[in-house]
């Protein structure tokens, strides 16, 4: 059932965050195995989750080729009848992983590109998530002070919304490209903004 599922599914992330990662990628392969019994049921979650795993561990070959799965799953399974917005998260989890990645001028654009397509095609479904990934994005074609700026209109957002997870992502990706910058002031204040918040 989607019950067995999801309880696979949030095991596989507790031991990929103890960095059991073998024993992760075990109840992500059982999740697999309950969805498939049922007709593909949240099957491109599961290797959206999947990809996390591995692109955790520097194992990037084998996340993008989750991602690829994820693509399958989505265009050929049974799958929500809303594949536009699963097909732009998984989008943005590649641009993620490129940008990880200490990406090529090529890679950047990707990356950008990829992200401007989920934005404009997004329709009624809040975008913020993807802002701070195309913040950086185009800080790293050049475009530094919109980049700068888009990044930190996404955490404001964020922290509005009150997601702790994405709020520690994107302040951690801002803090970079602020020490980057050499501007150690707003880094400093950013960072004892968050620690005031806990």
């Amino acid at each position: 059932s989607e019950c067995a599922i999801q309880l696979y599914g949030d095991l596989s992330q507790f031991y990929e965050r103890l960095g059991m990662i073998e024993k992760a990628i075990e109840y992500s392969d059982s999740a697999l195995e309950v969805s498939r019994r049922i007709g593909g049921t949240l099957e491109s979650d599961i290797w959206r989750f999947r990809t996390q795993i591995y692109a955790n561990h520097g194992r990037t070959a084998e996340a993008f080729a989750c991602l690829d799965s994820a693509y399958e799953a989505i265009r050929y399974g049974m799958e929500d009848p809303d594949t536009a917005l699963l097909l732009a998260v998984t989008d943005a989890e590649r641009a993620n992983i490129i940008l990880s990645l200490n990406p090529s001028p090529d890679s950047v654009n990707l990356a950008v590109s990829l992200l401007e397509n989920i934005i404009k095609s997004s329709g009624d479904h809040d975008h913020t998530e993807y802002l701070g990934a195309y913040g950086q994005a185009l800080y790293l074609q050049g475009h530094k002070a919109e980049g700068i700026g888009i990044m930190e209109s996404a955490l404001r957002r964020m922290c509005e919304f009150g997601d702790l997870e994405f709020t520690y992502l994107e302040t951690r990706r801002l803090i970079e490209i602020y020490n980057a910058e050499k501007m150690y002031d707003k880094a400093s204040a950013l960072y004892k903004g968050r620690i005031e918040a806990i």
